[in-house]
């Protein structure tokens, strides 16, 4: 059945009639712009999540129209971009909403008086001047500017969030997860999202990552990559994997030279997210396993059986749960072979997942496992 056609829809919030303050899913009453015919439009229902959206902001919507029931035709948000209200119309609903505390209707109505379609400018750049309208003295000016600025940072973290391809609703997971930080952390490690926030998977950070200029063959999104192929392969049943195998699976998935994820995986080997095992017979271990073999193959049962894999490193943990919920290696055809040994108990995870929730690391509700030939290796 195809999907329903888009529309769009640009008009002003007139006001908010419910509210969830957990995922910001709103119902809320819009009037859209007027139309070409210069008739006065009638206000329409929306709903959807509208994170740091408030009464008399413009909004640019994009969605479905949908009827309910009891309460008519809805238009159902899949996404919308934000404007600060331009009219003084606008202004004056968009401060007397009560998102800045210290100013109500009362004094919204004082400041626009005063200062009119500049009230934002003054806000942010003039301050001082509140102290000339009518009943504003330094504290409370000095109040209303850092509400103002709270809000105003609140707001342009949204705007970056959308504008780089987050939906509202993963917008809200990342501002609860990181507060103001989010602009920063998205920009330097996007792909930490995919290991920490639940719904927000590997491919919906690498979207971010492309958009936000990452290479394609960046050692982050490389690094990430691999990881996520582990998973999506232990996914399809396989508790280990050949490396050459899964450097070739992970090139073809990530669009990029195999050669560069070879360097990757010595280097993952290198930092203990990943830990190589040798093939039965091999006496000289290849660089990244070290000198003592069988002290870095702790993590795994003690019955591995000679195939030569790497596995993701598990934390120290009770005794009562050493021997549950760990990758096994089995036995395989010959060569060095990659598994992972996550610890699934209480949500523990070593390397780059450990401080993730209690999921598979790098899958959101967005990514579906890729499904590489052939029957799983165990």
């Amino acid at each position: 059945m195809p999907a329903p056609a888009a529309h769009t829809l640009t008009g002003v919030i007139e006001r908010i009639i419910f509210l969830n303050e957990e995922n910001h899913y709103t119902i809320a009453e819009l009037r859209p712009d007027a139309p070409a015919s210069g008739d006065k439009a009638l206000p329409v229902t929306i709903v959807g999540a509208l994170p740091g959206v408030e009464c008399g902001e413009t909004l640019h919507l994009t969605g479905e129209w949908t009827r309910h029931s009891q309460h008519g035709d809805q238009f159902k948000i899949a996404a919308f971009r934000s404007e600060l209200p331009a009219s003084v119309y606008g202004i004056r609903k968009y401060l007397g909403s009560g998102l800045v505390p210290g100013i109500g209707k009362v004094y919204a109505n004082k400041i626009v008086d005063a200062f009119g379609v500049d009230t934002f400018r003054v806000l942010t750049e003039e301050s001082g001047k509140l102290r000339d309208v009518e009943g504003i003295g330094r504290k409370r000016a000095l109040a209303i500017k850092s509400a103002w600025d709270g809000k105003r940072t609140e707001r342009e973290l949204y705007i970056f969030l959308q504008t780089y391809g987050v939906s509202p609703s993963q917008c809200v997971k990342l501002v609860e997860r990181y507060g103001n930080e989010a602009k920063a952390i998205l920009l330097k490690e996007p792909y930490r999202v995919a290991r920490e926030i639940e719904g927000i998977g590997f491919k919906t950070a690498d979207r971010i990552a492309i958009n936000l200029g990452f290479a394609n063959d960046a050692p982050p999104r490389l690094d990430a990559g691999l990881l996520y192929a582990l998973d999506t392969l232990e996914e399809e049943g396989h508790t280990a994997y050949g490396e050459t195998d899964l450097r070739d699976h992970a090139a073809q998935m990530l669009e990029t030279n195999a050669d560069f994820l070879t360097a990757r995986i010595d280097a993952l080997v290198v930092s203990k997210h990943l830990v190589r095992h040798l093939p039965d017979g091999v006496s000289n271990p290849p660089p990244g396993l070290g000198p003592d073999p069988a002290a870095a193959q702790r993590s795994l049962r003690a019955e591995d059986r000679g195939n030569g894999a790497a596995a993701r490193p598990e934390p120290e943990r009770p005794a009562a749960d050493q021997d549950r919920g760990r990758a096994e290696v089995g036995r395989g055809p010959g060569g060095l072979r990659l598994s992972r040994a996550a610890a699934r108990r209480g949500g523990a995870r070593s390397g780059p997942q450990a401080d993730g929730p209690h999921r598979r690391p790098g899958h959101g509700q967005d990514d579906l496992p890729a499904r590489p030939g052939g029957d799983p290796q165990v």
